[in-house]
């Protein structure tokens, strides 16, 4: 394979971003989301930051799956609305409880200060985080 048919910048490597409907709803902000041209989808430059996030978004869901009706541990599509549950009220909390002092969530950053907790995601505690997912509601429709 030569040279010339690889991909010359990091263009090729974003991946889709875990959280992209508090980022659109601007619920929170992500040093390293970038919107890609012509109605394309947000994306992650970094395949562990998006990791990080990934694994962030799988302890929320798995976490609210109770209080939101959905069966833990089954991967499936969630309805918009319990997604923007997931992501909005999920990533507030998360800044509630590791970065009080932000103006706004920053996914990137609490994804990494949720690893640095003393005992890592498994050790957050979640019934704060449960009640802010569960509450959470898009005031621009109410």
């Amino acid at each position: 394979m030569s040279s010339r048919s690889l991909p010359r910048d990091r263009e090729a490597n974003r991946l889709p971003c875990v959280f992209p409907l508090a980022l659109l709803g601007r619920v929170a902000v992500c040093e390293l989301a970038t919107t890609p041209p012509a109605d394309a989808p947000l994306a992650c430059p970094s395949p562990l930051a998006r990791a990080a996030c990934a694994g962030l978004h799988g302890l929320l869901r798995n976490q609210a799956a109770f209080a939101l009706g959905l069966r833990p541990g089954r991967p499936c599509a969630l309805p918009r609305a319990t997604a923007l549950k997931v992501q909005c009220g999920g990533l507030l909390g998360l800044q509630e409880m590791l970065d009080p002092e932000a103006l706004a969530p920053d996914v990137h950053r609490l994804a990494r200060l949720a690893q640095q907790h003393e005992g890592g995601l498994g050790a957050l505690p979640t019934l704060s985080l449960i009640r802010k997912i569960a509450a959470w509601r898009d005031s621009r429709v109410e």
